[in-house]
């Protein structure tokens, strides 16, 4: 599904942010067209009201900071989006 996307968005925020960034120059050299959600609740909303069943969306959430991320993966969801997301979880 991914080989086929528009674009490649990942959403990441506080402590997920180098690896979103090291994703993105991975992703890059696979000429992926890829885009990092600005920080922020209003940035997201955006985003994500922007999304369809062409994209593809990547949630990277490594402290549990951002309890915003699951409602918006959920809503891009009903905007036929691809979502999927990338978690830590204390063992």
């Amino acid at each position: 599904r991914i080989a086929h996307t528009r674009r490649v968005i990942l959403l990441a925020s506080g402590p997920a942010q180098p690896a979103a960034y090291n994703l993105v120059h991975f992703l890059e050299q696979g000429e992926f067209p890829v885009y990092i959600a600005r920080a922020g609740v209003n940035a997201l909303a955006r985003t994500v009201h922007t999304t369809n069943e062409k994209d593809f969306l990547l949630a990277i959430d490594v402290a549990n900071e951002a309890p915003y991320i699951a409602p918006a993966l959920r809503e891009a969801r009903t905007r036929g989006t691809t979502t999927a997301a990338i978690v830590s979880s204390p063992s």
